[in-house]
This record gives C-alpha cells, sequence and structure tokens, in this order.
C-alpha cells in the first residue's frame, strides 16, 4: 500500500492529460503503471525516511493502510516531481516546491509540525523485572 493513490497522483499532475505526458514512457498514450509505481515506491521511501525516526513502525503501517490527507498530499506532490526529475522536465519552482516538501517533513520528524491529522507519537511501555537487579544478578551480562 502507498501513501498517494493513482487518483492522488492524477490530481497532483494537473489531470490524466498530465499524468500520461509524465508516466507514459513506452509512447503507447496511456501512463505507465511501472512508472507510476516507482514514483509511488520513491515517495513512500522519503516519507518513511523522515517518519521512521519519530513513529515506530506499527504507526507506518498504520499511516501506510490509511493515510492522512497531508501526508497523501505530500507523497502524491513527491510522485510527481520523481516523474518531472526523471523525464528532466523539473523547473525551479518544481524544486523549491520539494524543499518545503522536506522541511515539512523534517519538521514533522522533529515534532514541531503537527497537523491535525498527523498521528501523535506512542507513549513507551514498561515492563516489570521478574526479579531484584543487582550486581550478583547481573554478572556476566555484558
Amino acid at each position: 500500500m502507498s501513501y498517494a493513490s493513482t487518483t492522488d497522483i492524477e490530481l497532483a499532475a494537473g489531470g490524466a492529460d498530465a499524468l500520461i505526458a509524465l508516466a507514459d514512457w513506452d509512447a503507447d498514450g496511456e501512463a505507465d503503471e511501472s512508472v507510476i509505481a516507482r514514483a509511488q515506491e520513491a515517495a513512500d521511501g522519503l516519507i518513511d525516511g523522515h517518519l521512521r525516526l519519530r513513529l515506530s513502525t506499527a504507526v507506518l503501517d498504520t499511516l501506510r493502510a490509511e493515510p492522512t490527507p497531508t501526508i497523501s498530499e505530500i507523497a502524491a506532490a513527491e510522485a510527481v516531481y520523481w516523474m518531472k526529475k526523471s523525464k528532466n522536465m523539473a523547473s525551479p519552482e518544481d524544486v523549491e516546491h520539494r524543499k518545503e516538501r522536506e522541511r515539512q517533513l523534517n519538521l514533522m520528524r522533529d515534532g514541531q509540525f503537527r497537523p491535525a491529522d498527523d498521528p501523535s507519537p506512542q507513549r513507551a511501555t514498561f515492563v516489570e523485572n521478574c526479579g531484584d537487579i543487582t550486581r550478583k544478578n547481573t554478572r556476566g551480562m555484558w
């Protein structure tokens, strides 16, 4: 499952015709599913790389299964950027938008950018010890 669906990517590209212009690498007049899948993987990798430092794997799996609108929008825009960059069509404005997405992801990673739909970090759970921890009991553990 990807953070952005094909429909999200189509909207971020500017419609079906714009998506075909970006994702039709075999010139058959249709968007190539493999190109879209690769763009989704690139966007997911960028998001996971930032959020993995703050969120647990379980939360990331839940977020990927049901992405928030903010994360979905970032992933779709990043997928479109990947396709533009791959075809050497990325404008300076596209590069600036990418820098802004990276800034948002950095702020999310650091816990400073918390949109209403951003999941909160999980609290740590502690396991009680089965016995007293003494110097004698822990001998040889390290």
